[in-house]
């Protein structure tokens, strides 16, 4: 009985009782772990946006209080 159950290097070595397969990669999944997918891509556009967009409102409420402490 004792033979017929595995052994203790069967089931935790390698090859063994629930090693799991190396998982293969292939071409198409290396090249989308270096890029930005589009939903983040997006994200970061519209971040750039509207900070350009506030620091352009700043800077013009900037320049109109100069020109009326100024005048």
């Amino acid at each position: 009985m004792a033979s017929e159950a595995p052994s203790w290097a069967d089931q935790w070595g390698t090859g063994g009782i629930g090693v799991m397969a190396a998982e293969e990669t292939t071409n198409g999944q290396k090249d989308v772990v270096g890029k930005k997918s589009g939903k983040t891509k997006a994200g970061i556009n519209r971040a750039k946006i509207v900070a350009f967009i506030g620091v352009n409102w700043m800077k013009n409420l900037v320049q109109r209080k100069k020109k009326d402490s100024t005048s």
